[in-house]
């Protein structure tokens, strides 16, 4: 029932009680005690009349004088306190001017009080006895005494007075001596009454995000911190269980939550004002929050009371890795200085190694491939994917170096024929040195003739083999890498596309809130904490001062997620109003990772400190300082006695006050605070208050499930549109170039000559079509369903001249060798009735039908021969294949024996060429031994496994090996 009363109460006052209340009730107060003061002035002179002249007025009694006193006290007091929290009145010496006045006027009426009995009873008494009293022994005293009364009444009258004066004087000595102290207080002092304070925070309108604390623990008044003292940061710390989430944390998301309300309803009309983006509208906002924590509680809360205040989802971006279905995050999303450079801090964080020289190889070396990864096509949103792959394969490296080649050649053609900034050649001259270091990393290796090794088979036959120089210094990199990528969890949050942008998230608004599952993926959650944290701080300082609205940061347990670099985040987040909150359990987990000067440097930025109870000695006694002392007035007693044993006995007592100073909170002060108590030592106005101590300021459920503060529908939709807008504005390159983006298209589009062989190999399984690179490369047409493409939706061929195989086989005789070209990237590719060699200047080419191809598979499934291939089947009778060189012939060639079909290059192996020079090959009996060796030979090495071939697989090869015997035996003659 009293706590009904109690909510009822608040709610009455603070509906009712305004800031015209206020100014009503000082100014009543002020009246009265004027009006008392005018009163006590004219008594006291009545007093004074009537003990000069002996008029015959009655005076009030001392009970009326006695209540006007307390009357006139009680005024006096409450004309003080309201005036210290009236802010339109008040004035430099305003509140001394107050309590001088309340002086005097008590003193008036106490002189009343005093004076008023001399003068009705005393002073009567006295006349009625004078004339009784028999003065004959001593006449000359009784003359003196009685014989002028109306001298003896006015030294009465005057007794009262000269009481008031010498304590004024010895009260006025004190204050003079503590001067300090106490127009120190007096400047300080401010009523405190939990019931009004709803209306004394009506006085100014509230523009800024202020939040409440909680309430004081003596006065029960909420403590509040001030939006523009907020971007001091605060640091919370209390071990588990003490409440810091619940009782603190919690209750200010809400608060922040309830602000986001405010500025979405408050959006529309603001956004259209002409001085939108300035200081005075657009920086009094608070437009999101981004939480990080470790266990995912604070998250779930949060979220349910986003969902409350009617925050929709499309503003809400969850990140938890235990959730299948959870958003991801691109951390390779942003300016490419920047991105590598978190990179490498965090990665660096996760080496074990003790080597300085491994250490910095491995940062650098990251640092370039990054660079490169983001700058070899600037237009390509690359993911974390990209940069695994890179790691995995040197060739992908290769290729993006020499796309970012091409690039700087485009690049350095626009600078010298143009007048760039100094940032631009700069920024080129950065580039190159990226591609200089490739340039002496990533080399191919050399055979034992000074040529070129090549890779035999896989995506890369044909292909120069390429090494990178620096593999065996950064194998603890890859290991680090390589347990990223194998994590399912991490690869859910930070691998693959992400359309959240942390610059869009601080201009537009929104929710973040980020779980990093510390109990489900150990020290990888670390990592993913340092990644958000650190890009979140890019992201900031990319941010206009000033202007910019606040927004706030939540890091629980942030001793996990710190870097070195962090301690800059604090210092200067401020400028970019940015309200950064950080709990830890202790602190000394900063001092055992970085040191003590480290932690209080860091602690330092976070002005506002927040500890609760029972917290480690080592916090303890480090809080206990930084809440400072305090000058408290000592008073010492001194005894000294002499036993009445002895001569002269006596006791002497001697009293001594002292001023010293002592600490505000101890040590063992601060480790026993009760449940949910906390210290506090704010900043406001920028000035650092005494510590306080606060109780718990609990969310109520109700706010769980509807919030006070909501969102209208109308408004929402607004600015959900007007941030779908600014998203798609605030879309960038993530390359370095991106300062001069009006000079790159100018520059005409660089064709990239190499592509991707995987991105090849997707495109060709979705669409049937197998694109040709600009650079002359072997075409590679993967056979996996055999699937048929309708020709007549691609676009035309080059023109075909078709030749029977018998023209072929005249017209290989009549060439030339010495006067051929070589076109060894050209194709032959064999379809069910045709041999097309396909130009490499051809746009695409079209596997109408790929069934006849399966006898032509080698070891990696793959369906192709070169035209040099072709002629080596045809002079099998050399010990030696040469390399023959053929014209470009953009031709396709009917054939008229369509069971005719090329045959590989045998390799029987020397075990067999030594049984075969062990028969008689002259005779017919020899004859026939060989060819059956060289056949059952052929027949084992082209047999496959079983299992991974279907009927029609084992039809065509049994029909490919009984041809193959009557080929060797032609192949014998020759």
């Amino acid at each position: 029932m009293n706590a009904i009363k109690k909510q009822f109460a608040k709610f009455y006052l603070a509906n009712r009680l305004n800031t015209n209340t206020l100014h009503l009730i000082t100014g009543t107060l002020a009246v009265l005690l004027l009006t008392f003061g005018v009163l006590a002035v004219v008594r006291y002179s009545t007093i004074w009349y009537v003990a000069i002249y002996g008029a015959k007025v009655k005076l009030p009694n001392i009970y009326v004088s006695l209540a006007f006193l307390f009357i006139a006290f009680f005024i006096g007091d409450q004309l003080f306190k309201f005036y210290s929290r009236t802010n339109k009145w008040q004035f430099k010496k305003g509140k001394l001017i107050v309590w001088i006045i309340t002086h005097c006027i008590v003193d008036l009426h106490f002189l009343c009080l005093a004076t008023t009995p001399v003068l009705n009873r005393f002073v009567p008494y006295l006349e009625n006895k004078s004339e009784t009293i028999d003065f004959s022994v001593n006449p000359a005293m009784g003359e003196a005494l009685m014989g002028n009364l109306e001298f003896l009444r006015i030294i009465f009258t005057f007794l009262p007075l000269l009481v008031v004066l010498l304590f004024t004087i010895w009260y006025y000595g004190h204050i003079v001596r503590y001067r300090k102290e106490f127009f120190k207080w007096m400047d300080d002092y401010e009523y405190k009454n939990a019931q009004l304070q709803e209306m004394f925070k009506k006085q100014e309108p509230i523009i800024y995000p202020d939040i409440e604390l909680g309430p004081h623990l003596e006065h029960k008044e909420m403590i509040i911190l001030k939006g523009k003292d907020r971007t001091l940061n605060k640091v919370i710390v209390g071990p588990i269980g003490s409440g810091k989430t619940s009782s603190l944390i919690l209750p200010i998301i809400n608060q922040d939550l309830h602000w986001m309300a405010r500025y979405i309803n408050k959006f529309k009309d603001a956004y259209h004002q002409e001085d939108y983006h300035t200081e005075d509208v657009k920086g009094t906002f608070l437009n999101g929050i981004t939480i990080v924590e470790p266990s995912n509680d604070l998250c779930q809360k949060a979220y349910k009371l986003a969902k409350a205040h009617g925050i929709p989802e499309e503003a809400i971006y969850y990140i938890d890795p235990t959730n299948p279905n959870t958003k991801s995050i691109n951390i390779l999303r942003g300016p490419v200085e920047k991105v590598s450079e978190v990179f490498s801090m965090v990665i660096q964080g996760l080496s074990e190694s003790s080597n300085s020289f491994f250490e910095q190889a491995q940062r650098n070396h990251l640092k370039q491939h990054i660079y490169l990864l983001k700058l070899h096509d600037p237009e390509k949103d690359v993911i974390f994917d990209d940069l695994i792959e890179m790691y995995d394969d040197v060739e992908i490296v290769h290729r993006m170096h020499m796309e970012l080649q091409e690039r700087l050649i485009k690049r350095k053609e626009y600078i010298d024929n143009n007048d760039v900034s100094r940032d631009e050649n700069n920024e080129y001259l950065i580039a190159k040195g990226i591609d200089e270091w490739f340039t002496a990393t990533i080399r191919s290796i050399a055979g034992r003739n000074g040529e070129e090794m090549q890779y035999t088979s896989g995506k890369y036959r044909g292909k120069p083999i390429h090494v990178d120089g620096e593999a065996e210094y950064v194998k603890g990199l890859r290991n680090i890498l390589k347990d990223l990528a194998s994590n399912k969890l991490i690869r859910r949050v930070l691998f693959g596309p992400s359309d959240f942008d942390f610059d869009v998230h601080l201009e537009t608004g929104g929710v973040l809130l980020v779980n990093t599952a510390k109990g489900e993926i150990a020290e990888l959650s670390n990592v993913l904490g340092k990644f958000i944290i650190l890009s979140m701080q890019n992201a900031v300082f990319r941010r206009k001062p000033n202007e910019s609205p606040y927004h706030s940061m939540y890091i629980d347990e942030f001793p996990d997620y710190v870097v070195l670099p962090f301690k800059e985040f604090p210092a200067q987040s401020r400028k970019y109003k940015l309200i950064l909150t950080i709990a830890t359990q202790t602190l000394s987990q900063l001092a055992q990772q970085f040191g003590e000067h480290y932690m209080y440097s860091l602690l330092g930025s976070f002005r506002n400190k927040f500890v609760f109870g029972d917290v480690t000695p080592f916090d303890a006694r480090i809080f206990e300082v930084m809440f400072g002392e305090k000058e408290e007035f000592k008073e010492s007693q001194t005894e000294q006695s002499v036993s009445p044993l002895q001569d002269d006995p006596m006791l002497r007592q001697g009293f001594s006050t002292s001023k010293q100073k002592e600490l505000i909170m101890t040590a063992s002060d601060i480790m026993l605070q009760g449940a949910f108590v906390c210290a506090v030592r704010v900043i406001q106005d920028n000035s650092v208050q005494t510590v306080q101590q606060i109780t718990s300021n609990f969310v109520p459920r109700e706010e769980f499930i509807e919030s006070s503060v909501k969102i209208e529908e109308e408004k929402l939709d607004y600015w959900l549109q007007i941030r779908r807008e600014l998203t798609e504005e605030m879309k960038y390159g993530s390359s370095m170039f991106d300062s001069s983006q009006k000079a790159l298209e100018e520059i005409e589009d660089v064709q990239v000559e190499v592509k991707d062989n995987i991105e090849n190999r997707t495109n060709s399984l979705q669409n049937n079509v197998i694109p040709i690179t600009t650079k002359k490369e072997k075409l590679i047409i993967e056979l996996e369903d055999e699937r048929v493409i309708d020709e007549s939706a691609l676009p035309p061929l080059p023109s075909k001249k078709q030749h029977t195989m018998e023209e072929v086989k005249h017209l290989e005789k009549e060439i030339d060798e010495d006067k051929l070209l070589p076109i060894e990237e050209d194709k032959v590719i064999f379809n069910e009735n045709t041999i097309d060699i396909i130009s490499t200047d051809t746009a695409e080419v079209v596997v109408s039908n790929t069934s006849n191809l399966n006898e032509f598979q080698n070891e990696d499934e793959l369906a192709e021969i070169t035209a040099d291939e072709l002629i080596e089947l045809q002079e099998l009778q050399r010990s030696e294949s040469e390399d023959l060189e053929f014209e470009e012939l953009p031709l396709e060639f009917p054939i008229d024996e369509p069971n005719e079909e090329p045959h590989e290059e045998l390799s029987i192996g020397d075990e067999t060429n030594r049984q075969i020079s062990q028969l008689d090959s002259n005779s017919e009996k020899g004859y026939e031994e060989i060819i059956d060796l060289i056949h059952s030979k052929v027949e084992d090495e082209s047999k496959e496994p079983t299992e991974k071939k279907d009927e029609t697989q084992l039809a065509n090869s049994k029909t490919s090996n009984n041809a193959s015997k009557e080929q060797i035996s032609d192949l014998l003659k020759l």
